[in-house]
């Protein structure tokens, strides 16, 4: 009987051993697992195409907690260690389009789907395009690459976000608006993870 209470702890002790090392930072940086991010765009039930977004990378990680800006991101004076701060993307879309920084630009499908794939761990800035037609308004938003899930104590490389869109205006010579509800970083005892935002109706950040 003792002996099976030994073999209980002891295998207890390295499943617990096992969780840790699963998220502990030398585990983390040592794991070259790329990430991707998935974007979908529902207006009701109708998916929304043609919306392009930009995706800029600002910032690196060693833990998936705490991250460092990348050159020339340093420069601009960005505060990163609260990404709960809803001026932070807007900041830094302003710095990134003023100094005309590399990006990757997608647009939505037939399904309003974008998927950005091969990502390397860090942060990640969303900037919506939008339409000619003014049919797409949105603010920026980051996206923390990989998130961790405290359910499962995995790192989650594929990352999934669906932007909470309400229709605007219909009728008349204003052509109709679909608006999207930013999304935002919280910050947990694990780290970042996404959430919509509750309000639906947003500014124009970049005149398009």
């Amino acid at each position: 009987m003792k002996a099976k209470k030994l073999i209980t702890v002891i295998a207890l002790i390295a499943v617990v051993a096992v969780s840790l090392l699963a998220v502990s930072p030398a585990a983390f940086a040592a794991n070259n697992q790329k990430g991707s991010i998935t974007l979908t765009l529902h207006d009701s039930d109708t998916a929304v195409s043609d919306v392009a977004f930009r995706l800029y990378f600002f910032a690196s990680t060693t833990d998936g907690k705490n991250f460092s800006l990348i050159s020339p991101y340093d420069e601009a004076n960005a505060d990163i260690s609260d990404l709960q701060d809803s001026y932070l993307p807007v900041h830094l879309t302003y710095f990134a389009e003023s100094r005309a920084l590399p990006f990757t630009e997608k647009t939505t499908d037939k399904n309003g789907t974008i998927v950005f794939d091969n990502l390397d761990k860090g942060l990640y800035l969303v900037v919506p395009v939008g339409t000619d037609d003014g049919r797409c308004v949105s603010s920026p938003f980051i996206i923390a690459v990989p998130e961790y899930n405290a359910d499962t104590k995995a790192w989650n490389y594929s990352i999934s976000a669906a932007p909470k869109i309400n229709g605007g205006n219909e009728g008349g010579d204003t052509p109709r608006q679909t608006l999207i509800a930013p999304m935002k970083m919280k910050r947990y005892d694990d780290g970042y993870r996404m959430e919509v935002s509750e309000k639906i109706i947003i500014p124009m950040i970049n005149g398009k």
